[in-house]
């Protein structure tokens, strides 16, 4: 597992917007193999409840997280 901390913050959303984020994050800590790509928010309130997204992956693979999808890291 690799965890990256990104500069995004989901209070930057208007209430129903869409907003993309991008991010370029090195692999060159991870082993060569199939990955799969998670999300997990962090609420900016100090005593709030943990975020969730409206999105049929929430919890998919992980409780509390948002399945992105699949990848390959390659040698």
């Amino acid at each position: 597992m690799q965890r990256w901390t990104t500069d995004w913050t989901l209070d930057t959303i208007a209430v129903g917007a869409e907003q993309r984020f991008t991010a370029q994050l090195s692999t060159s800590s991870v082993k060569p193999g199939r990955y799969t790509v998670l999300i997990q928010g962090t609420n900016p309130l100090p005593s709030g409840q943990p975020v969730r997204f409206a999105d049929a992956d929430q919890d998919a693979t992980v409780a509390g997280w948002l399945t992105l999808g699949r990848t390959a890291v390659r040698p």
